[in-house]
């Protein structure tokens, strides 16, 4: 859904940080995706970044991108603590 807004908002260059190593490898083409069930992410993934002047994608670990964990987490439903949201 990010890459589409990006397009919709008329980006041209994006530097895209994830704290997944497999997708971003898998993105970087340094793993290929065999999984079933990533692969139509894959290929919808690849198919928007082609829209793109200009791609930078960069692996962060989650410990250095805790709080976005937090937020991805609490905004897929996933229960957190009331600690770790405050």
């Amino acid at each position: 859904m990010g890459l589409e807004i990006l397009l919709g908002l008329g980006a041209k260059n994006v530097v895209i940080k994830g704290d997944s190593e497999l997708v971003v490898k898998q993105l970087t083409k340094e793993y290929k995706c065999i999984s079933d069930n990533l692969f139509s992410y894959f290929v919808s993934a690849n198919s928007l970044l082609n829209n793109f002047e200009s791609i930078d994608i960069q692996h962060v670990s989650r410990i250095e991108n805790q709080v976005a964990n937090d937020l991805a987490q609490v905004a897929s439903g996933y229960k957190i603590s009331k600690q770790k949201l405050q």
